[in-house]
């Protein structure tokens, strides 16, 4: 890596090397990230990479043979507020309790 660039193969031997993935499956997330970039540019949507800065996201949909990977931020989200609210739920009994039942403890 030189002037905080790097190749292709590179950006494939690293992400490769931070997810434990295969060289071929870290190849097709790199083809999918710029492949998404280079539709939202001819979509005329503004594209701000953040040199270091990190995502999490769920892989939603994975096809080696097409060589496409689906990832969502939006979905990793909606899975960890599902888990807060299940949790939260179930620790809250049966659902009948009342506004009163909330405050008379306080």
């Amino acid at each position: 890596m030189t002037n905080g660039s790097m190749t292709k193969a590179e950006l494939v031997e690293e992400v490769s090397r931070v997810s434990d993935l295969t060289k071929k499956h870290s190849e097709v997330i790199v083809d999918t990230v710029f492949k998404g970039i280079i539709d939202a540019l001819h979509r005329g949507e503004k594209i701000e990479l953040e040199v270091e800065k990190t995502y999490q996201m769920k892989i939603i949909k994975l096809s080696p043979a097409e060589r496409k990977i689906g990832l969502s931020i939006r979905a990793l989200k909606d899975a960890d507020i599902r888990t807060d609210w299940e949790s939260y739920a179930s620790s809250q009994g049966d659902g009948t309790a009342t506004l009163g039942d909330h405050f008379k403890n306080r």
